[in-house]
């Protein structure tokens, strides 16, 4: 049984941080990335505008971004069973945990919503589009790289729960893409719009998350 994490509602306020003895051992090891090949998509394609979107989704100039933070399939050593959404704050990353010791990693930015939340729980309630009604804590705060009217939750926004309950802590994207990589002033954890397009497609409802860092 996934347990708690530590929080109040995703949308507003930060939550404590709160150490379930779960981690005596995952805080000291991790990261779970191993030795091997780590293979990068054409960038070209994964970051080119997304068509077909209600709001335009334009291309991502990733030229000015530290590899690191760009979407790679590098090898996993960790435990977590594959679909297991593993947020590293501390090195502002994602894993997404795939068959084979493999993992889908991607960049994030950490805002002060969920910036002190550790443990696990689990994504339960996805949306496209949200709206500022989704999320009003979050936004409003950070400088916008998009068009106006560019929602600044991007394009699509996973919430994070434990036991049924709001944690403080959801994945969205961002009005503002070339903050990934860093500590931001407003959100919670935000992705590349494609980049978070892409997780929301794997991440169904139920999917284990692991927050550590």
């Amino acid at each position: 049984m996934l347990a708690g994490l530590a929080g109040s509602g995703p949308l507003a306020g930060c939550a404590a941080v709160q150490h379930l003895p779960v981690f005596g051992t995952l805080f000291g090891e991790w990261p779970q990335e191993a030795g091997g090949p780590v293979r990068t998509p054409d960038y070209d394609r994964v970051y080119a505008a997304v068509r077909g979107e209600p709001v335009a989704v334009p291309a991502f100039d990733y030229t000015n971004m530290d590899p690191l933070f760009l979407r790679a399939n590098v090898p996993y050593g960790g435990n977590e069973r594959p679909g297991t959404v593993v947020v590293d704050l501390a090195r502002r990353l994602i894993h997404r945990v795939e068959p084979g010791q493999r993992a889908t990693r991607y960049g994030i930015g950490v805002g002060p919503e969920g910036a002190t939340v550790r443990g696990t729980g689990e994504i339960r309630g996805r949306q496209r589009w949200p709206d500022r009604s989704a999320a009003t804590a979050q936004i409003g705060r950070g400088p916008s790289a998009r068009a106006p009217g560019h929602p600044p939750l991007g394009a699509r926004l996973l919430l994070v729960t434990a036991r049924g309950r709001d944690t403080g802590l959801s994945i969205h994207g961002t009005a503002a893409p070339d903050t990934v990589g860093t500590q931001t002033r407003s959100g919670s954890v935000r992705m590349i719009d494609q980049d978070v397009i892409d997780l929301f497609g794997r991440a169904v409802d139920g999917s284990p998350v692991l927050v550590v860092g």
